[in-house]
């Protein structure tokens, strides 16, 4: 598959969460057949340099290929009882 200068790591963020009985649909050592993703809606969005997403890395998600170096990262944001959100990697 070919990608267009203007897709290079287009992301799609699927509404469903992994699940411990979804193990039976893991493929080898990475990644899930497209099975427990079949009903779920999705969202799609196109990062540019510079650009920062923050979503939940538990909602299963695919990024296309690209060519270049692709950095990310990843870190924890949590809630306080007291209302205080916090942030650590």
């Amino acid at each position: 598959m070919k990608f267009s200068a203007n897709n290079y790591g287009k992301t799609r963020i699927y509404d469903r969460q992994w699940q411990p009985g979804d193990d039976q649909y893991k493929l080898d050592s990475y990644g899930y057949g497209d099975t427990v993703i079949a009903d779920a809606d999705i969202i799609s969005f196109q990062p540019y340099v510079g650009d920062v997403f923050i979503f939940n890395t538990r909602n299963y998600h695919i990024v296309e290929p690209m060519d270049g170096q692709r950095v990310t990262f990843t870190s924890a944001i949590g809630l306080l009882p007291n209302g205080e959100i916090i942030l650590w990697s």
